[in-house]
């Protein structure tokens, strides 16, 4: 999971222009929520 999400964060600076970022926003959140999600998940696990 951490390493899918790594992918997905080295994705997003390629997507430079407004208009693909603005299409590409609902996939932002969605990583965006699963990251938060992961962090909550690992503050539980300490």
């Amino acid at each position: 999971l951490r390493r899918r999400t790594d992918n997905q964060h080295k994705l997003t600076p390629s997507s430079g222009p407004k208009s693909k970022s603005s299409h590409r926003s609902p996939s932002l959140k969605r990583s965006l929520f699963i990251f938060i999600l992961h962090f909550c998940y690992m503050q539980i696990k300490k």
